[in-house]
């Protein structure tokens, strides 16, 4: 990502080009993952704790999720969304009262956190099993990211051009405390 932009500063002219540096390469989460990924963040949206999840394999099933009490609405979440393997979710469902209710809430949740199971289903992917610490960072990643690094390039008019590195939040650009000390357009004091 890049951003420029032409700045007045203490009423001298002066270009800005920051370049952010790229994200890391998550893994792409399989069907399993994003499964159950589902199940959590319905869950988690819904008021319902999650104690941890796997998508290793075991007898009968290939992924799981520990949630906290029974949950109809986590349950339907991947069925709600067309999802493969959910005849026990909604078996499960069904036994805890689950109705069309239910699924029509989890599919709301889930069409609205989208992001959320993105990232909860890539952290199950690297990890392949998860606890509530885990889970609970990869959703807090996504409602306050992280600052990202890049490097902030600032012309002058006779185009010298300095460069600094820099953070980047929410676009906003944290400029290091003591950038102004050696900014080539700071003014002199008498």
């Amino acid at each position: 990502m890049r951003i420029e932009a032409g700045r007045t500063f203490y009423g001298k002219e002066f270009k800005a080009k920051v370049e952010v540096d790229p994200l890391p390469k998550k893994p792409k989460p399989g069907e399993t993952a994003t499964h159950e990924a589902m199940h959590i963040v319905a869950a988690l949206a819904n008021g319902t704790g999650v104690e941890g999840a796997s998508i290793i394999p075991g007898p009968g099933y290939l992924g799981i999720t520990y949630l906290s009490k029974p949950d109809a609405v986590a349950a339907l979440a991947p069925h709600s969304m067309g999802a493969s393997g959910t005849s026990y979710d909604v078996f499960m469902a069904s036994q805890i009262g689950g109705s069309s209710g239910a699924e029509s809430s989890a599919r709301a949740i889930i069409h609205s956190n989208s992001e959320k199971v993105e990232a909860v289903a890539s952290m199950l992917e690297e990890k392949k099993s998860a606890g509530s610490n885990d889970i609970q960072k990869a959703i807090d990643e996504v409602d306050h990211p992280l600052p990202r690094s890049g490097t902030i390039f600032i012309e002058d008019s006779k185009g010298k051009v300095e460069k600094k590195k820099v953070e980047v939040r929410d676009n906003i650009v944290i400029l290091p405390e003591n950038w102004l000390e050696s900014f080539p357009l700071k003014p002199k004091i008498n």
